[in-house]
């Protein structure tokens, strides 16, 4: 993990336990939902985790107002699968990741929402 590239490596989108890169998971979906995935995988790694969850939130809504539907094969979800392996179980990125593959934004936000609160309170 010593060798990064700011733009072709970015530390904070590959040091997950797991070895899986954000844009392994985030580009198989479309850019509101990707992009509230990848805020929400690298949210721990660059030191404003509550403003990048709070990013999350905003582009899941977008998604959720656009009746956003995804088509993936099932390499993305045994993906997901993997980087779950690494995270708490039932923790919020488990709850985030069930909810959008089944277009559930509306539970994925309030997911979200809960994550912020706990977040700030700390």
């Amino acid at each position: 993990m010593g060798d990064f590239d700011p733009v072709h490596k970015p530390k904070h989108y590959n040091v997950h336990p797991s070895g899986i890169e954000v844009i392994e998971i985030t580009e198989h979906f479309d850019f509101c939902v990707g992009n509230a995935l990848k805020y929400i995988m690298r949210c721990d790694h660059k030191g404003a985790e509550v403003q990048d969850l709070e990013k999350a939130r905003w582009y899941l809504k977008r998604a959720e107002a656009r009746r956003t539907v995804i088509h993936f094969d099932n390499r993305v979800a045994l993906t997901m699968e993997r980087y779950l392996q690494h995270e708490p179980a039932g923790g919020f990125v488990e709850g985030i990741f069930r909810a959008v593959v089944r277009f559930e934004y509306a539970r994925a936000v309030g997911v979200l929402d809960a994550e912020i609160v706990r977040r700030k309170a700390q």
